[in-house]
């Protein structure tokens, strides 16, 4: 039944009572995040895939202890300004989602991996170049090259 309440986006009772969760994978047909998302302070991974999501919302930066960011197999419009503020992610996983423009300004400071394209979308060769001089520091592949 916890598959029912997230599609209507009610919060589910353990999510509520239990402040503490540190990793959430949801594999759901969602058009967006969660709302209730943001109540997770203690969300070390967090994990959507495989749904209709076009945005990573502008409270993602209120998850101060992600550690592993992973959005794949989704459409997204762009990447939200507020990932820079997460100093502790050190993954962002996009494989399989499309981002039409790659911004570099919205990447956290400390980023230690960025996983790019997959068989459904894929990053040419020039666009991975751009990506990886950008990001010194950072492991940037993609997950076709």
């Amino acid at each position: 039944k916890l598959e029912n309440m997230l599609r209507l986006g009610a919060q589910p009772t353990l999510i509520l009572n239990g402040q503490l969760l540190g990793k959430l994978t949801l594999n759901l047909p969602l058009s967006e995040f969660p709302d209730w998302i943001r109540n997770l302070t203690n969300l070390k991974y967090l994990m959507i895939r495989g749904n209709d999501v076009s945005e990573i919302p502008a409270f993602i930066s209120e998850l101060k202890n992600l550690k592993v960011l992973r959005v794949e197999n989704c459409d997204l419009d762009s990447l939200p300004k507020e990932l820079s503020e997460l100093k502790g992610l050190k993954e962002l996983g996009l494989a399989d989602t499309k981002v039409p423009y790659f911004s570099l300004d919205c990447m956290p400071p400390n980023l230690k991996e960025l996983g790019i394209g997959g068989p459904i979308y894929g990053y040419d060769k020039k666009e991975l170049d751009r990506v990886r001089k950008a990001l010194p520091k950072t492991k940037v592949y993609s997950i076709m090259n």
